[in-house]
């Protein structure tokens, strides 16, 4: 009831049962940091004289994701 007061096992066993809320449509928030690193890392493969679409493909590799959020990143600033 209202007042109750918990043993140190007790709170440790109700911590232990709470979980992360599962993330919106099983997708982790976005980080605007890990996506302006991604941006980066692409133009100064491109100013280095590689293709678009082959610095995307190493981006997408280096960074451990998809080509589509290579290309997302690059859009972000208006220059996908």
């Amino acid at each position: 009831g209202p007042g109750a007061t918990l043993t140190s096992d007790e709170c440790a066993k109700v911590l232990g049962c709470l979980k992360d809320p599962p993330w919106p449509n099983s997708r982790p928030p976005e980080n605007g940091i890990e996506r302006e690193f991604i941006r980066i890392h692409c133009f100064k493969l491109e100013n280095g004289g590689m293709p678009r679409t082959r610095a995307i493909a190493e981006t997408a590799k280096f960074f451990g994701c998809s080509k589509w959020t290579v290309n997302e990143a690059r859009r972000a600033q208006g220059t996908g």
